[in-house]
């Protein structure tokens, strides 16, 4: 028996042989990964001279990558998986795909719900290629996908491109949204976050578009810590004001009512009516005390704190904020005096008074003088002898 063979350096410059119907048909569909895969496996399998050669390495993909690619050609019926571990693929005859006419008649129905959908806008035949891939391909039913269509169109305007929408099926695939049921919940529950975040920015007179960053930040309020839809909108009152309103700054005070268990709209405005008083408490503090500057939010929440904490009266604290006008640091000497009433367990104005009296008292007589602090020269006999002597060379008449 006469083995026979090409050499490696015959099989470089070979030629892999592509049939027409691939080139034609399935190229334009296939993401570059898949076709790439394809191309060097079809290669492999004609010149089995270079099977060694590692797929992985070649293309730069890792065997996660390889195996997703080769599933989706095998859905396309252009391989065949014989084995998983380890992994081999044949490569099948190709047939041509179904003509559009036969296509297009197989889909009549979806077409006419699509046209609804659509208005004056009409698919062309490489859109509804892709669409139908949607149905075939990834399993997603034609009632999912009218309604996967409707969503992108009243979020994205009726000129969304098709790249958009097929992004968001491949993900609908990925989190198994295929029936009709599941489409319906999920772009009502996207379009409630949209909606949401929309108004948002229309409140804060912010232009441009709703980012997938923003809509996240939306879905957490609403999923994650359970805020509703009105509750999320009264807290956005809280950032009108600041000079650049944004997600990230609503982010940051929807995470202190959350952190203080206010996420339903009753417990959320009482708990801003009561921050209201705190910061007025806290503004009329910082004008006894001297201070121009207004009240920042953690001072506030500090004084919230010491209220709370010391079971003290506001009227405490105003006195507090007297008894710290003109010193180096206002606030921190605040803060002194509350911790040290709360030490002594001081919950009334008097004696709040009286304490502040002595620790005055005790701070006036502790207070450096020079009398008492002047330092006594020592003299020694003889130098005593010496200015008594001195005195009389003054007193002497020569």
């Amino acid at each position: 028996m006469v083995n026979c063979m090409y050499s490696k350096a015959a099989v470089l410059r070979g030629k892999t042989a592509v049939d027409n119907v691939f080139v034609l048909e399935y190229m334009q569909k296939l993401p570059e990964s898949c076709l790439r895969v394809y191309l060097f496996g079809l290669m492999q399998s004609q010149f089995p001279q270079l099977s060694r050669e590692d797929i992985t390495i070649a293309l730069k993909l890792d065997g996660e990558a390889l195996t997703k690619a080769f599933s989706y050609l095998r859905e396309l019926g252009l391989v065949s998986i014989i084995s998983d571990s380890p992994l081999t693929v044949e490569f099948l005859p190709i047939t041509a795909i179904p003509s559009f006419s036969e296509t297009k008649t197989r889909y009549d129905g979806l077409l006419n719900e699509l046209q609804s959908v659509l208005k004056t806008r009409v698919f062309t035949a490489t859109e509804l290629s892709l669409l139908y891939d949607w149905i075939e391909i990834f399993g997603i039913s034609e009632k999912a996908v009218v309604s996967l269509v409707k969503m992108c169109i009243e979020t994205n305007g009726s000129r969304v491109s098709i790249k958009y929408m097929d992004k968001v099926a491949r993900t609908w695939a990925d989190e198994g949204i295929f029936t009709e049921n599941d489409a319906k919940e999920f772009a009502n529950n996207y379009m409630c976050e949209f909606k949401g975040a929309k108004e948002l920015k229309k409140r804060w007179r912010v232009p441009g578009n709703i980012t997938e960053d923003e809509l996240s930040l939306y879905r957490k309020w609403r999923k994650e810590w359970g805020f509703s839809d009105e509750a999320i909108i009264n807290a956005c009152s809280e950032v009108a004001n600041a000079t650049r309103p944004s997600f990230g700054y609503l982010d940051k005070v929807l995470r202190s009512f959350f952190d203080n268990g206010k996420v339903d709209v009753d417990a959320l405005i009482e708990f801003k009516n009561d921050r209201s008083k705190t910061f007025e408490l806290a503004r009329i503090m910082f004008l006894r005390a001297g201070l121009k500057s207004s009240p920042r939010r953690e001072q506030c929440d500090e004084i919230d704190s010491w209220l709370e904490k010391y079971h003290i009266d506001s009227e405490i604290l105003l006195f507090a904020a007297e008894c710290s006008n003109g010193k180096r640091s206002p606030f921190g000497f605040m803060r002194s005096l509350i911790k040290a009433w709360g030490d002594k367990d001081i919950h009334n104005l008097d004696d709040a008074k009286r304490d502040f009296e002595l620790y005055s008292k005790n701070a006036a007589s502790s207070k450096p003088t020079l009398t008492l602090n002047y330092s006594m020269r020592k003299y020694t006999e003889e130098e005593l002898n010496s200015l008594m002597s001195f005195g009389d060379d003054l007193n002497d008449p020569q």
